[in-house]
């Protein structure tokens, strides 16, 4: 029987969470950094030796356990370290990751043990760094999870676990049975040219000026011009280093199989890629089955930056056998339409393609991953099986109606009110996407929202309940 959940985020909808605690008489024990949660998930408590080495229930058998979570989980954890060692530039070594994965895992585990929690909900994807480690401990130890995401489209739904992301069965029914026709292919709207990152010289001597008002300390602000001057040179090599390698005179023509890059680092990539975390394995993987005759075109992602392309990256990247890098100017949906089948980790090209009538090769947890016309790869997959598969339109939309069902709509208006995206608004809005949901009536808003709640709750709540009899 659940007693005690501990709950990560929800810091905008503390309504699921009182709505939760009612429906089920649960304690619950939040970690968020807003206003009413009972640990702030930003200092991690890691500051307090007691939170970090409890005196409570160490015992050899509970050591040992430990022991167990870290030589299997240490190279997945140390990626959540590394997201951030990326961010804020922190040169940590393979000891300082060996220290932090042992005193994280030590907190989630005594956590979990001394306040006797049942269960974890997450309010996305655990990705970060505390919200992966207790999930992986809360799955060691045999706790039901349930987590929460936004990938499907944009809508909202919710697994009992990472590896579960893109798994409708056990979901809630959230509507009655309609003929949703397929949506039509456009370009997402994340990747608007106004939003893809601006490396123009006049975008750094913004940000320099910036600085100049910015710091009374004249030491500080020669700190900050020196890490924007380093960000500009390593900018500059990154790019450097594509144009080396990038194919021009592209033949679209020619048989190809198409890979378009994830940005990085991002929750699709780790933990939604599983195994494939590293994308050049995923291209190694695909240059193994194809056949002499075929290449792999391969398109940097728009977004990407210097982060996690450094030169060993791209020395091993021209090494892959049949590998072509094209230019990331390259239409997409030119690549798709022209390729013999697409292949991705578990991102929005996937979709695309099998909604462009091509096939498509995925290696981690997508949300489409039983689709018609999907393939998850696996050592005994041929290359035929894909090249020659042809979709079935009937069958995507009956598929793509099952998954729709069981999804919670209205995500965007849920959270429209404190989304970063409201500070886009001006840019966003040109192509009138987002207009819509910023435009609803208040009372209609906070309609949708209310039940946003409820089929969120009802969600959750259905998840647990093989636990709770």
């Amino acid at each position: 029987m659940i007693r005690n959940i501990c709950v990560w985020g929800f810091d905008k909808h503390i309504e699921i969470i009182n709505e939760l605690k009612v429906r089920t008489g649960c304690n619950i024990i939040r970690f968020g950094n807003g206003g009413g949660a009972d640990y702030n998930s930003d200092d991690l408590l890691l500051d307090n030796d007691e939170a970090r080495f409890p005196n409570k229930s160490c015992t050899k058998d509970h050591e040992e356990v430990i022991d167990q979570i870290f030589f299997e989980n240490f190279l997945d954890m140390s990626k959540t370290f590394a997201r951030f060692s990326v961010y804020f530039r922190d040169e940590m070594t393979l000891g300082d990751y060996e220290n932090k994965v042992r005193i994280f895992i030590r907190y989630a585990y005594y956590f979990i043990i001394n306040n006797e929690i049942d269960a974890f909900l997450c309010e996305s994807t655990p990705h970060e760094q505390l919200d992966f480690v207790l999930y992986r401990v809360a799955k060691k130890l045999g706790l039901f999870t349930v987590i929460g995401t936004n990938e499907v489209l944009e809508h909202a739904a919710y697994f009992t676990g990472i590896e579960d992301h893109g798994l409708f069965d056990f979901a809630v029914v959230q509507y009655e049975p309609e003929a949703i026709k397929l949506p039509e292919v456009k370009q997402p709207w994340y990747m608007a040219p106004e939003l893809i990152f601006d490396d123009r010289l006049e975008f750094t001597y913004t940000r320099f000026c910036r600085e100049l008002f910015k710091h009374q300390s004249p030491r500080s602000f020669l700190m900050d011009v020196a890490r924007i001057i380093r960000h500009w040179n390593l900018k500059r090599d990154y790019k450097k280093r594509l144009n080396k390698i990038t194919v021009n005179d592209l033949d679209l023509t020619r048989k190809y199989v198409y890979f378009g890059l994830h940005f990085q680092p991002e929750v699709t990539i780790f933990p939604l890629g599983g195994d494939y975390s590293d994308q050049l394995l995923a291209i190694e993987r695909i240059s193994e089955m194809l056949p002499d005759d075929v290449v792999i075109c391969v398109k940097e992602n728009p977004k990407q930056s210097y982060v996690m392309r450094e030169k060993l990256w791209f020395d091993r990247l021209s090494r892959i056998d049949k590998v072509q890098l094209v230019p990331y100017g390259t239409n997409t949906y030119d690549l798709i339409n022209n390729s013999i089948f697409s292949a991705t980790i578990e991102g929005t090209i996937g979709w695309e393609a099998i909604r462009l009538c091509k096939p498509v090769l995925i290696f981690g947890y997508a949300w489409y991953r039983n689709f018609e016309g999907v393939f998850m790869y696996s050592k005994e997959l041929q290359y035929d099986e894909i090249a020659d598969y042809s979709i079935d339109l009937d069958i995507l939309e009956a598929d793509y109606n099952y998954v729709m069902q069981r999804c919670i709509k209205d995500y965007d208006a849920a959270r429209v009110e404190n989304s970063y995206r409201d500070n886009l608004q001006h840019l966003v809005s040109k192509s009138g996407e987002k207009k819509r949901v910023m435009d609803v009536d208040p009372e209609e808003k906070k309609r949708r929202y209310q039940e946003y709640v409820q089929r969120s709750v009802d969600s959750i709540v259905h998840l647990l309940e093989p636990r709770k009899q």
